[in-house]
């Protein structure tokens, strides 16, 4: 019946395919300015930075297993507790991971929002969520926990 509608109103039949697969992508969260470098130790110590507009971010960067890349979204935010505290959302290209199957973001300026300052996030437990949409609509998620400290400057 879809196909039939398509059709009908002379949309184009790649327009009309099957619904995407359902399946979650499979995401991993972690750091990094140039390359993924996992998380998984929320002791591990990430640099807040201070970039040469004045703002502070930490990199975030993502790996995401078997995607469509093209305009893939990523959403990164920053929380202590139920509070955010910071966040970034793009459309961006992925390169091609190391190992040829998997696909990469990383150098995401994960902002703080201005009302925090590095001094009021540093030293606490701090999550880092992803949100991860492929070309063809597949959402993945996953979480880290880290360490801020405090402060590398880009000037």
């Amino acid at each position: 019946m879809r196909r039939l509608l398509c059709l009908l109103f002379a949309l184009p039949l790649w327009a009309c395919d099957d619904a995407p697969s359902s399946d979650p992508l499979d995401v991993a969260v972690g750091s990094g300015r140039d390359d993924y470098t996992p998380v998984t130790d929320p002791a591990t110590r990430l640099r807040i930075t201070q970039g040469i507009q004045g703002g502070y971010h930490i990199y975030g960067a993502v790996r995401v297993a078997d995607m469509d890349p093209q305009d893939a979204t990523v959403e990164l935010a920053l929380w202590q507790g139920d509070t955010q505290v910071g966040g970034v959302r793009l459309l961006d290209d992925f390169l091609r991971g190391g190992d040829g199957a998997s696909w990469i973001q990383a150098g995401v300026t994960v902002f703080l929002f201005d009302q925090f300052s590095p001094e009021a996030i540093e030293g606490q437990p701090t999550r880092m969520t992803a949100r991860v949409t492929d070309g063809g609509g597949r959402v993945g998620r996953a979480e880290m926990t880290f360490t801020p400290v405090c402060c590398d400057f880009l000037r």
